[in-house]
């Protein structure tokens, strides 16, 4: 006895029914405009990887650079990066090491020593308040300094030895350059399945991402960590501002529409390290996730106004810089498939799908968005010449840290978008060598 399965047509299903698979397509189909942005720039990283620009010519005369350490309670990390911008291969005499501490903890008196032992390299800021934050305390190092060419490290950076006679040149040869950003490397990368995660995650953003983005002339962002600038780019914009959680995509941006350009040095890396718990990782993602969009709050009018930029320019870079828009998106498209697999019956979840227009278009969004990141990932394990395509089983482990930060990070970006200030989140570091 043959047993025959209904398939419901789509003009048999309840209002209910049709009303969920609308709402699904609809959020599938915003969700897909971010994927766009991946393949986009996965395509044009494949189509132009192999091309590279990058000079290592010498300076006869090197100038002088001023490096920015703004600190906040870094004892653990503080004395390492003093000493790693002490090993630098540059002039001594044309080098100053400016540390702009907020700390309530042990670092004012480490800085202090070095400044005691290194009085013509080493000088210390001491804030009483945080006010602006990291941007506030970037800006105070600026007015402190009259070198043409900043850098700027993190407090858990161990900036490369050469980074500053590898990248200058560049800067010095090129007057419409605002800084170059070096590659980042992760200290801690096999410490746990979370930094394991993580490091594929923000090494695809480097590889394929910052990358991409410099030698295609788009929206080039400083990821805050280790980069040289040029002070004149810096102060025509308006300098580093406070207002945002994300001083370093906020510079970048304004940058950007004032018509300077921005560069990615892959030649040499810089170690910094990925939070150890999934409470610090919480509190650093919140951050970004509200920095980038109070950044794209404050900047979206700009940027769609903009002459200097094309229209596929501002386009891409307003969909980047709201790209953590996708999290509440997905928390959204989350409970409207938990919604389906209620209302619908077995028989069409398995069967009907193919028979319903709205439903196969929803299913298909899904695939290209799920995929996007895997070519991104592809191509980052593929660059990196390991040969360790094990290494794409990572994604496992993002894709439930990006599950696990969905509430928080929804909640961020939403503040973000109403304008609710915040404290800036110091993400503790454990001095990893």
């Amino acid at each position: 006895m043959e047993i025959e399965i209904m398939y419901p047509p789509t003009t048999g299903l309840s209002l209910i029914q049709e009303s969920v698979l609308i709402v699904g397509a609809v959020v599938a189909t915003l969700i897909a405009i971010f994927a766009l942005d991946i393949w986009a720039m996965n395509l044009l990283f494949f189509l132009g990887r192999r091309r590279s620009n990058w000079s290592s010519e010498m300076l006869s005369e090197w100038p002088k650079v001023s490096i920015h350490l703004p600190t906040y309670n870094e004892e653990n990390t503080i004395s390492r990066l003093i000493d790693a911008c002490l090993a630098l291969d540059y002039p001594k005499q044309k080098l100053e090491i400016i540390a702009v501490d907020d700390s309530t903890d042990k670092t004012t008196g480490i800085v202090e020593s070095y400044r005691k032992k290194y009085p013509q390299q080493v000088r210390l800021i001491h804030r009483t308040s945080r006010t602006g934050f990291k941007g506030g305390a970037l800006e105070e190092a600026l007015k402190s300094t009259s070198a043409e060419y900043i850098a700027v490290f993190d407090a858990d950076t161990i900036p490369p030895k050469k980074i500053l006679k590898a990248v200058l040149p560049k800067l010095v040869s090129d007057p419409g350059l605002a800084f170059v950003e070096c590659k980042r490397s992760y200290a801690n990368e096999e410490s746990s399945w979370l930094t394991k995660g993580m490091s594929l995650g923000l090494d695809v953003y480097a590889f394929v991402n910052q990358r991409t983005r410099a030698s295609a002339g788009l929206m080039t962002l400083f990821s805050g960590s280790a980069a040289v600038f040029r002070r004149k780019a810096i102060e025509e914009v308006g300098g580093w501002q406070g207002d945002t959680l994300a001083e370093d995509l906020d510079l970048s941006i304004r940058l950007k529409l004032a018509g300077w350009r921005c560069s990615y040095d892959p030649t040499f890396t810089s170690l910094e390290e990925i939070p150890r718990t999934f409470k610090s990782l919480k509190g650093q993602q919140t951050r970004w996730a509200k920095g980038y969009t109070e950044c794209f709050r404050k900047h979206f009018v700009s940027i769609a106004k903009s002459e200097r930029m094309s229209k596929f320019q501002k386009l891409e870079a307003l969909v980047h810089i709201g790209s953590y828009l996708a999290v509440p998106l997905t928390l959204v498209g989350t409970a409207v498939a938990v919604v389906q697999y209620t209302v619908f019956p077995l028989p069409f979840l398995v069967f009907g799908f193919l028979k319903s227009p709205i439903a196969l278009y929803q299913l298909c969004l899904a695939v290209f968005t799920a995929t996007a990141p895997l070519g991104s990932a592809l191509l980052t394990v593929q660059e990196k010449g390991e040969g360790k395509f094990w290494q794409i089983a990572r994604l496992a482990y993002i894709t439930a840290i990006m599950f696990g930060l969905l509430i928080s990070n929804t909640r961020a970006v939403v503040e973000g978008l109403l304008g609710v200030k915040s404290s800036f989140y110091r993400t503790p570091k454990n001095g990893d060598n």
